[in-house]
């Protein structure tokens, strides 16, 4: 079961939005940590998909569906997940700390919104300077330079 689990939900995580994948990732890893672990039933749908979903809406077979068009998982954003283990509570509150928020808490509990994950920002090691940089910075040191030698110079001699 754990292989299988493990095999979806890393095939769901790809129909994720590229942004949001490491997102996804790091919360279903948390989780797992903590035997909350969840299944990714249903990530990326297409239009076809999403008006079959909105049709069984209509019909009450389902508890919330957007009109095709309007999804978020049309884009990726969304996530439907089934509780294997653990709590709803405990996963809810691990998924707040990667952006990742229920949309429809009361009618839709395992409806997961991914629209407000931002990717973490890089490291990125500060421009490498300029050569006018390099050059007033060698001027700068060698006057800080030659004022401590004058300074040096003054207090031994006394000049």
């Amino acid at each position: 079961m754990t292989n299988n689990r493990e095999e979806q939900n890393k095939k769901k995580i790809e129909e994720c939005d590229p942004n949001t994948r490491w997102a996804v990732r790091g919360w279903i890893d948390e989780c797992d940590a903590s035997n909350n672990k969840f299944l990714i039933r249903e990530a990326f749908r297409s239009v076809a998909a999403q008006k079959v979903a909105y049709d069984k809406f209509l019909r009450g077979e389902i508890a919330a569906a957007a009109p095709a068009g309007r999804s978020l998982h049309q884009r990726g954003l969304a996530v439907d997940i089934s509780v294997l283990s653990g709590s709803l509570k405990k996963i809810i509150d691990i998924a707040q700390n990667y952006g990742i928020y229920q949309e429809l808490p009361e009618r839709d509990p395992c409806h997961f919104v991914l629209d407000r994950v931002q990717p973490p920002t890089p490291i990125n090691p500060p421009p490498a300077p300029t050569l006018s940089q390099l050059q007033n910075a060698k001027r700068w040191a060698k006057g800080i330079r030659l004022n401590a030698i004058l300074r040096a110079i003054k207090r031994l001699t006394g000049y």
